[in-house]
């Protein structure tokens, strides 16, 4: 009754109806990395890498042939659930399957993603703040892969991410990239989310 642990894919493939696409084994030398702050960036040829390339390919199964999966958003029920790891190691498996990818950090109160990258800058909050912004303005070109940091943290980040920019920055997006991954917050615990 005390364990409340997911211990194998079994029993979440029998608890839920949605199709599951892959799982991705811990890895110990990440995990400590990635609680000393680095970004938990896993090896090229490593078993988790592989794991991220199953999810990668059975996701390209999910989608349909006529609308090729192109924005993926990141939540979880609860803080510290690994979105951010699971946001760049799928990001860097694209990157490896020669796709252009772009991250884009919605985590407007705590800038994680942005943190692991050398701070916020100018980003999301400050091109729906101010319309002289432009796209160009916010990318951060970090080699094989583009990232959007969150920004200055705003005093309003529920409201902002409600502004129908965010959708033109969304399309925008999907014309130059071939993935858009989304690091967003938790869900239900923050408005953000939705």
């Amino acid at each position: 009754f005390m364990d409340t642990r997911v211990h194998s894919r079994k029993e979440v493939e029998k608890a839920l109806s949605v199709p599951f696409l892959g799982e991705i084994p811990q890895d110990k030398q990440v995990a400590k990395r990635h609680k000393k702050g680095q970004v938990g960036q896993v090896e090229e040829d490593g078993i988790v890498a592989e794991a991220f390339r199953i999810l990668r390919t059975n996701m390209a199964f999910m989608a349909k042939k006529d609308r090729q999966t192109q924005v993926i958003t990141f939540t979880s029920f609860n803080e510290g659930a690994g979105k951010t790891f699971m946001s760049r190691n799928l990001a860097m498996s694209f990157v490896y399957a020669h796709k252009r990818v772009v991250m884009l950090d919605l985590d407007i109160r705590k800038c994680t993603l942005s943190h692991y990258f050398g701070g916020h800058h100018n980003g999301v909050t400050n091109y729906l703040a101010n319309p002289s912004v432009k796209v160009d303005d916010i990318i951060r070109h970090m080699g094989a892969l583009d990232l959007i940091p969150s920004g200055e943290v705003p005093p309003n980040p529920a409201e902002l991410l409600m502004d129908e920019r965010l959708d033109e920055l969304v399309g925008e997006l999907r014309q130059r990239y071939d993935v858009i991954i989304a690091d967003s917050v938790p869900m239900g615990i923050i408005a953000d989310a939705s």
